[in-house]
């Protein structure tokens, strides 16, 4: 068979004349298995050297499909196609420029017509098995290497050294949508082919097979411990537009995929292998999307927004939902356009580094206009920037708002906000206290006192808290002031205040 073509195309109709002579009852003595099995693996080994066409090859695969040799079935168009064109001059044809000769063309087609059979066979697999797993061990009478399921199919196909045949099976997998249901076998035995073919996807509208693709290419890159890459991979599937065609992708997924892109680029920044600034991009990108589905969830329950939609405005809101916004549009064209979203506007101009502080005053006094029955919290994630938190500015607009309230209600609420937007820090807050008292503006004996019992409930509440835990020559200080602070409050007045630092 290895000396002329038609030698082995004599040799294939022989082999299948006999193998056909005990295929066609599967009941057959026991003591025709050696000879079966014998002929089986001739049929396995043939087209050695044959550069004719593969039908006398082709004929024995469905009686292999049926017996469940798979391997046979996978294997011998490729050894056909392998023999028939050793020197692999349709697989440089098929990408040479310009066209070639026809007489060489026709090699890549014939190596085509090898990887449809294939394929054609896996379909059937697949339509026939499903996804079954591969058995643990061979059936009886059935060597060690028998393939016979969907999964079995791939591991051995993993195997081929030809890529062209590899990418054909993968584009089958991925249009017929087996891909996602062969993961393991694929990440197990992933390759450079693998990762090429999946690669084609990057810079391609990510359609709903697209992704597909590029969430298999993010797992087999972090198998494969190129985090970096895989970061990236995963920071496109994150920013992807939804405009281009695929499924809808929710704030929350989009999240998730930035999270696990910002863990993959840490671990390649871990292995010195990440590249400069993408770990900090991917931290940027986190808080910006964070920003975006604040705004999100607040403006489901902002009436303006409501009011907007509800008159077929609603192109901005549904934007927001979607696709991922800049700063610079969450701030211009949604926190800033609806009441209740200060904070937010707060937190965007914080992250943004603006230094606006008439804006920033604007935006806490806005913020900060509710009923103190109901009294508004300052947001402590912006605590201690003075950039956006001035401390003496908020303490001021809440003592302010408190003027008219019933000063057993004041003296708990006012102290109370500023400690919590502090985080509990006392020295920011009694400096704001101090700053006010010093200001030449308060000539009003009532407003001082005001100060003075915030300030003093404040030193208080502090020591109350803190007491037994903070070194003595603090706790000291803190009651000789607050005991400064009561002297001052009863001699201007006001009932007394009970002293300094008895819980």
């Amino acid at each position: 068979a290895k000396d002329t073509p038609e030698a082995a195309d004599v040799f294939v109709t022989q082999a299948l004349a006999k193998f056909k002579e005990w295929a066609v009852s599967a009941a057959q003595a026991e003591s025709n298995r050696g000879n079966r099995r014998s002929d089986l693996e001739h049929l396995e080994r043939v087209a050695q050297a044959s550069a004719s066409e593969p039908i006398p090859a082709t004929l024995a695969l469905p009686d292999l499909a049926n017996l469940g040799r798979y391997e046979g079935v996978l294997e011998l168009p490729l050894q056909y196609a392998e023999a028939a064109d050793p020197l692999h001059v349709g697989m440089e044809v098929h990408h040479a420029e310009p066209a070639v000769p026809n007489a060489q063309n026709d090699l890549w087609m014939m190596r085509e017509r090898c990887y449809d059979i294939v394929c054609n066979c896996f379909r059937k697999l697949v339509e026939g098995q499903a996804y079954m797993a591969q058995p643990a061990a061979p059936p009886v009478g059935r060597p060690a290497g028998a393939v016979n399921s969907v999964p079995g199919f791939v591991s051995r196909a993993m195997q081929q050294q030809d890529k062209h045949f590899k990418h054909t099976l993968f584009r089958v997998m991925l249009e017929d949508g087996i891909l996602p249901h062969v993961k393991p076998e694929l990440l197990a035995a992933a390759d450079d082919t693998l990762i090429d073919f999946l690669f084609c996807a990057i810079d391609q509208p990510t359609d709903e097979e697209q992704v597909v693709r590029l969430k298999l290419l993010a797992e087999v890159l972090k198998e494969k411990r190129r985090h970096s890459d895989s970061a990236k991979v995963l920071q496109k599937l994150a920013e992807r537009d939804t405009n281009e065609g695929g499924e809808r992708v929710t704030l929350r997924e989009r999240k998730d995929l930035l999270e696990e892109a910002l863990i993959q680029a840490q671990g390649g920044a871990v292995n010195n292998i990440a590249e400069p600034g993408l770990v900090r991009y991917l931290e940027d990108q986190l808080k910006v999307l964070e920003l975006q589905m604040s705004l999100h969830e607040r403006l489901k329950e902002n009436e303006t927004a409501k009011d907007m939609i509800g008159r077929g405005g609603g192109e901005l809101y549904v934007r927001l939902e979607g696709n991922l916004q800049s700063l610079d549009r969450l701030y211009r064209d949604y926190s800033q356009q609806h009441p209740g979203c200060e904070d937010i506007s707060l937190e965007i101009l914080e992250f943004a580094q603006q230094d606006s502080m008439e804006e920033v005053h604007q935006l806490w006094k806005a913020y900060l206009l509710a009923p103190l029955e109901a009294p508004p919290e300052a947001p402590h994630r912006l605590y201690p920037s003075p950039r956006t938190f001035p401390v003496a500015h908020v303490c001021q607009i809440l003592e302010n708002l408190a003027e008219n309230v019933p000063r057993e209600v004041r003296m708990v609420q006012v102290p109370r906000a500023m400690l919590d937007a502090c985080n509990r820090a006392h020295d920011p807050v009694l400096h704001a206290y101090d700053q006010m008292l010093r200001a030449r503006n308060i000539d009003h004996m009532q407003r001082r006192v005001q100060l003075l019992e915030s300030a003093y409930v404040v030193l208080t509440t502090v020591l109350n808290a803190y007491m037994g835990r903070m070194p003595h020559h603090e706790i000291q200080a803190l009651q000789n002031q607050g005991q400064k602070f009561r002297h001052l409050v009863h001699e201007l007045g006001p009932p007394q205040l009970p002293e300094v630092g008895v819980p």
